[in-house]
Order: C-alpha cells, then structure tokens, then sequence
C-alpha cells in the first residue's frame, strides 16, 4: 500500500493524466514539461495523516527524496513517532497546512469519518497534491471534487465513498486526476509470504510463543 502511495504522488507531480495528448505532439526542447507543469517529490513539504503500519512504511519509502517530513494521528503513541524519526506535526490542521503532498492513511473510525471536510481540505496549500489509500469515507468528496475542479489541487485516489467509481463519476472526468481500482494492497506475489507469515505464527502459537505483529485492544481501536 505504501509503495502504490507514493506511485500515486509520483504521477500526480507528473501529471501523467494529461500525458496521453502529447504522445504525438511536436516537442521542442523542454516544452512538455512545461506544459503539464510537472514536479519532482525531492525537498517537498510531505505530510502523512496516520501513522499505522502503511503510513511508518511509507515514511521509509520517502526517505530518498530528501523530504520535509510531518506526520500526524490522533491517539498514535509518541514512541511511534520515535522509532520512524518522523516528527509529530502539533496538531491536524497544521499537518494539511504543511502539506504540498498530502498522503491520507488513516484507518476510518467513527471518530476519523468525514474529517477532512471542506475547511480543513481548504487549508491545503495551493497546488498540493492529495494522495487517498485509506478509505473514502474520511473525505467531504463533493468538497474534494470542487477543490480538484477549480485546479488548485491535484487528486490521486485509490478509494472513493462508493466503489466501484462509476465512469460517469465526476472524478473521472478530471483530466489531471489520478485514479486507480482500489488495488493499493498486497500484489499477489505477496501472497505466498503472507501465507507464511500467518504459518509461522500459527506455530509461534503451539509453541506457546507469542505471535508476531499482534493487533492490541488499542490499536484495533484505531483501525479500520
């Protein structure tokens, strides 16, 4: 999930919806690029909203690029924060307005739905690109899509309220949005190791050891 985040960023800073157009388009030295109004990621201001398993991954992924690094969950443990050398923004909105890349990584709980509403994505700095692998259901998406539309921001999705997005979606019909089929999760060259992480801790169990990457009270609380 963490690495499909940052593919997502990456080809929303490209602008890659809008590269099809000029596949065949006459190419002076350079123009392309100034036409999509393409970015890089490096030395950009990143925040991540969660700091689950997905949302520590991804900090790693985004070390190389050098970036200005804030993240932020309500209830995540300092320790947390500690260990992935990350540091805790001082509260959400600070986090959206630090933002010039915004990953949404939070798990939805009765206390998250609807959270980023149409005030808090307004705090997002102009040109910032949105990045949603969590859920849906923490976004004002009419308020996202207005935002998307006017071309202040840029979105990336791999989720959305309703599933599948249905093709006359006004998402869809963003040319700079980046949208993909809810498939940020394991890919199935993954699903041999998964098999034998869940038969390793089967056997950590009957040897009366204690299984790895346990899901405490606490932090099912916190999860979706």
């Amino acid at each position: 999930v963490a690495e499909h985040a940052l593919l997502l960023a990456l080809a929303a800073l490209r602008n890659l919806g809008r590269w099809r157009p000029l596949l065949a388009a006459p190419r002076p030295a350079g123009g392309e690029s100034l036409t999509l109004g393409t970015r890089t990621l490096h030395k950009r201001r990143v925040s991540i909203h969660g700091f689950g398993a997905v949302a520590r991954a991804l900090a790693g992924l985004l070390k190389p690029f050098h970036p200005d690094l804030l993240a932020w969950s309500e209830g995540a443990p300092q320790t947390l924060f500690n260990v992935a050398e990350v540091t805790r923004a001082a509260s959400f909105d600070d986090l959206l307005a630090h933002g010039d890349v915004f990953f949404e990584c939070e798990a939805l709980t009765p206390a998250t739905k609807g959270c980023l509403d149409a005030a808090r994505l307004a705090r997002m700095p102009d040109g910032a690109v949105f990045v949603n692998v969590a859920r849906g259901q923490l976004v004002d998406e009419s308020a996202l899509l207005r935002e998307a539309a006017s071309g202040r921001i840029r979105i990336a999705l791999d989720v959305v309220r309703d599933e599948p997005l249905d093709s006359s979606h006004p998402f869809a019909a963003l040319p700079d949005a980046i949208l993909s089929p809810h498939i940020a999760g394991p890919t199935p060259d993954q699903y041999p190791q998964l098999g034998a992480f869940a038969l390793d801790n089967l056997q950590r169990h009957l040897r009366g050891e204690s299984p790895e990457a346990m899901v405490t009270l606490d932090a099912y609380d916190r999860s979706t």
